[in-house]
């Protein structure tokens, strides 16, 4: 089997998903340069502005203090290649017909016109 392709693959898709996860984090107010207030208002949390239900606030506050423990690049990493090896075994599944649905959730490049196998 050519690996050339995969090896070429992977490191992109590894900064892609660190970029993406990055960017998440960012939405709910973690960035590397510090975390931004939560403001409590009966049932809701408002992150950067943004109403979410408090169930969220309180995910954010774990992450908040994963990253104050680990680093937030360290914790951007690890979220990212839990992503990907989770993208990677749904794919693996569905190739191998491992899922009981009609439907593909990881589609490949060249089959962009179908979601259906």
């Amino acid at each position: 089997m050519g690996t050339s392709r995969l090896e070429t693959y992977a490191p992109k898709t590894r900064r892609d998903f660190i970029a993406a996860v990055t960017r998440r984090a960012a939405r709910f107010g973690l960035t590397a340069k510090g975390t931004s207030q939560v403001r409590e208002e009966g049932q809701l949390v408002f992150i950067e502005g943004q109403p979410y239900p408090k169930s969220v606030g309180a995910q954010r506050a774990k992450l908040a203090t994963r990253i104050q423990q680990q680093g937030f690049g360290q914790v951007m990493e690890a979220a990212a290649y839990t992503w990907f090896n989770r993208f990677a075994a749904i794919r693996y599944m569905e190739l191998h017909g491992y899922l009981n649905h009609s439907f593909r959730l990881v589609r490949s490049r060249r089959r962009r016109a179908s979601w259906r196998a």
